[in-house]
């Protein structure tokens, strides 16, 4: 009789059953804290309390809800009969109750967990005249069509307590369940993503004297809260991106006053870690560490804005998941405004540190897909990096909207990526020569000729601002040591190496190349130019004539420098810019003269001053020796000065007739070659 009773009053329609779970006994000075009951079986949705035959005063049991609560004084204050009577008293498992203390006697009762009957039996959680729930699904319902200022994403603290570990949907008691249930339907149709996460605040103050309100809501309080939101766990979302991916979320910040529901959440949390520290007169310095679980709703498309751009390698990671299961199918207008609003704050942030996963190889491809060309020239813009791979990409979109389109962009992704080092030059040469492939210069695009060129310009000018020493402004730090004759040779076989398959990948586009070799050490462009007439002769052809005009050019620069008086290297430096003190007039008189190294005694704030203006200086060293007193400041010149000219006198005397009599048999190739070509053309008449 008693089930089916409740059942009524609950306004329960499915099948329920009552299950005994223990018996209690109350002594004198007995009591329980305020607490939720949790679900202790499948189904359960109600606590039931017959309290047998008891003689006692005090005990009241007092259930809290929605904001009321009520007080059930079975005693024998309030019931002369209750020592040879049976009461019961039935409340939902949401429900906060608790037993205040008996002042004599004995209670004893008998507890019941109420359950529904079968698997698929809806959720029940108590009624509440709360406008918690309602305000949300309101919120949830007009989010889109809000105009005036909208929190980015709603937090709604859940009525029971779970560990980070245990935190799932399938774990949800009775009204959270409900509650989630609901958001979970909500969520497609108004697009949204809905999460679990864990809600963290913590609180820091003076506690002069251990002050249990230090800790107050009172606004006026001096106590400092910070709140953060973490350890999410997906529950539903309009997007198809793998639930995993939320999962790597890390700390979001959160607006306590615009973003969280209920108000009051907090009232009931104890804090679960607390620490303290003595500051002396100002008292203890104290933090109280709280969590809350709570559901976590956003709009789907502004996972970006909540993100803050902090995230950005996990932004790509659901753009692109989410552009991969769309793909090759016919999008909604939602989903590509949603798909495009991402890429935008991607490519945005693009300038910082995150550069794209994949090298932005995956990310570029998905950009391609918009069809939008102001949206390509940006990523190119805010990706200056290049790779085969985004080449390969890259050149059919040239070749779409046309190569003049995008070669600003190009032109600064070969700049950028060139100058991370010579190696980098020569694999940009490698990408310049998939541009040009071996199209015939007579049938090469115009425009596609005049961005190759831009390109190969590019690629020099890159490989040269690597040439450039990195100046050390730390007094502490030195000068790089001078470079051994085995490294310097094997810098120059590498600008030799540079410089032929540089001139074999441009000369098919028109690329003017006496320039470079007018700007190019003798002890590199001489043996290159040989090395050209030799894999000519192999192939049994003759030089281009635009080599032939870099020999004539290289011959020119020969004469000049051969007739100039012979430079003999020494340690003479005059490239010391002394601020007129007696340390840099002593330093001075050392570099003016041919001593190799010397020493320098004096104080730390002097040598300091020295070590400075030494640090703007190339083939330098500067080291203090730590010992003494003063300690010995010992400045080393590591390179003599004249020794390129030197080297550059040399190989003009010594390489220029050689050079004379190659470019004469080239000469004459090409007018035996011109001569046979002649009866071949007449004949085609």
């Amino acid at each position: 009789m008693l089930v089916p009773l409740i059942g009524t009053e609950f306004a329960i329609k499915s099948p329920i059953v009552a299950s005994l779970y223990k018996l209690l006994l109350y002594k004198e000075d007995s009591f329980f804290k305020l607490h939720r009951d949790s679900e202790k079986e499948p189904g359960m949705f109600a606590t039931v309390v017959v309290q047998l035959p008891s003689k006692y005063t005090g005990g009241e049991l007092v259930v809290h809800h929605d904001n009321k609560l009520k007080t059930f004084d079975f005693s024998s204050t309030s019931n002369p009969v209750a020592e040879f009577s049976t009461f019961f008293t039935a409340f939902y498992c949401d429900c906060l109750h608790e037993i205040r203390p008996l002042t004599s006697g004995i209670r004893v009762c008998l507890i019941y967990n109420l359950c529904l009957i079968g698997e698929n039996a809806p959720p029940v959680t108590a009624p509440t005249s709360s406008s918690a729930e309602s305000k949300l699904g309101a919120l949830i319902r007009e989010w889109k069509r809000m105009e005036a200022k909208k929190p980015s994403k709603i937090i709604y603290a859940l009525t029971h307590k779970y560990t980070q570990k245990n935190l799932s949907f399938e774990n949800l008691k009775s009204k959270d369940k409900g509650l989630a249930m609901m958001l979970k339907q909500l969520s497609t149709e108004h697009e949204m993503t809905v999460l679990l996460a864990i809600l963290k605040k913590t609180s820091s103050g003076n506690e002069c004297g251990y002050d249990e309100d230090f800790d107050s809501e009172d606004p006026d309080s001096n106590c400092e809260r910070e709140y953060e939101l973490s350890n999410f766990r997906l529950v539903a979302s309009s997007s198809s991106v793998s639930s995993s991916i939320y999962e790597k979320i890390k700390a979001l910040d959160v607006d306590p006053d615009s973003e969280v529901i209920p108000e009051n959440c907090w009232s009931s949390i104890e804090p679960y870690n607390k620490e303290t520290e003595e500051t002396g007169n100002a008292g203890v310095q104290v933090s109280l560490f709280y969590r809350h679980a709570a559901l976590v709703i956003w709009p789907t498309e502004d996972v970006a804005e909540i993100l803050n751009g902090r995230q950005l390698d996990l932004l790509e990671e659901i753009f692109l998941q989410e552009h991969a299961q769309t793909r090759g199918s016919p999008r909604n207008d939602v989903t590509e405004a949603k798909l495009l609003k991402w890429a935008k704050t991607l490519i945005s942030g693009g300038g910082g540190s995150y550069g794209g996963g994949n090298n932005g190889t995956d990310l570029l491809s998905a950009i391609v897909g918009f069809d939008d060309l102001n949206l390509l020239k940006a990523f190119l813009q805010s990706r200056r990096s290049i790779t085969p791979s985004k080449l390969a990409i890259i050149l059919p979109q040239c070749e779409k909207y046309g190569w003049y389109s995008l070669s600003t962009e190009l032109v600064g992704m070969f700049t950028v990526f060139g100058s991370g080092g010579k190696g980098r030059s020569k694999e940009a040469l490698e990408m310049l020569r998939l541009i040009i492939g071996n199209v015939p210069n007579v049938t090469l695009n115009e425009e596609k000729r005049a961005v190759c060129l831009k390109l190969a310009q590019a690629i020099l000018t890159s490989r040269k601002s690597c040439t450039g020493r990195s100046v050390s402004t730390k007094y502490w730090q030195t000068a790089a040591p001078a470079k051994t004759p085995a490294q310097k040779s094997a810098e120059n076989e590498a600008e030799k190496e540079f410089l032929r398959d540089f001139y074999v990948t441009v000369k098919g586009i028109g690329f003017e190349m006496v320039p470079v070799v007018e700007t190019t050490p003798l002890a590199v462009v001489v043996p290159v130019l040989f090395k050209l007439a030799v894999d000519a002769e192999k192939r049994e052809e003759t030089l281009e004539n635009q080599c032939l005009d870099m020999i004539e050019s290289v011959l020119n620069r020969m004469e000049v420098v051969a007739s100039q008086r012979g430079v003999t290297p020494s340690w003479r430096r005059t490239d010391f810019k002394s601020c007129g003190c007696a340390d840099c007039v002593s330093v001075q008189a050392f570099m003016q003269s041919n001593q190799m190294s010397m020493g320098f005694k004096m104080g730390k704030m002097r040598r300091l001053h020295l070590h400075r203006i030494m640090n703007q200086m190339t083939d330098v060293t500067h080291v203090t020796e730590r010992f003494g007193n003063p300690q010995t400041m010992v400045i080393s010149k590591t390179a003599k000065v004249g020794t390129e000219e030197f080297e550059e006198h040399r190989i003009a005397i010594g390489q220029k007739e050689k050079l004379q009599k190659l470019h004469a048999q080239q000469l004459i190739r090409l007018v035996k070659a011109n001569v046979q070509a002649r009866p071949a053309a007449a004949g085609t008449n």
